[in-house]
């Protein structure tokens, strides 16, 4: 486990790690944020939006703990709770 001083640092890493694949034998070596059962809980709960905006090509991820980040006309907005997606996606449609 290792614990940043700087966000900043965390996401590089984090980022960087995404792109390269290291592997040992059978093993591979996967490097992720350790999150707590309950950001992880509520994370889920946007599992059915988080798969549309995926389709689309504009979810941009998480912002930590458990906001939704997407891309929509060249802005990222974030959702703090699932029924505001559903609201937002409403009003795209």
């Amino acid at each position: 486990m290792i614990r940043f001083l700087r966000v900043r640092d965390k996401e590089m890493i984090l980022q960087s790690a995404k792109k390269i694949s290291i592997h040992e034998g059978n093993a591979k070596l996967t490097i992720r944020q350790d999150l707590s059962a309950e950001v992880r809980r509520k994370r889920k709960e946007f599992d059915l939006v988080m798969k549309l905006f995926l389709e689309k090509g504009t979810f941009r991820g998480f912002a930590y703990p458990h906001r939704l980040r997407i891309l929509h006309k060249e802005k990222i907005v974030f959702f703090e709770d699932p029924k505001e997606t559903d609201t937002f996606v409403k009003q795209l449609q």
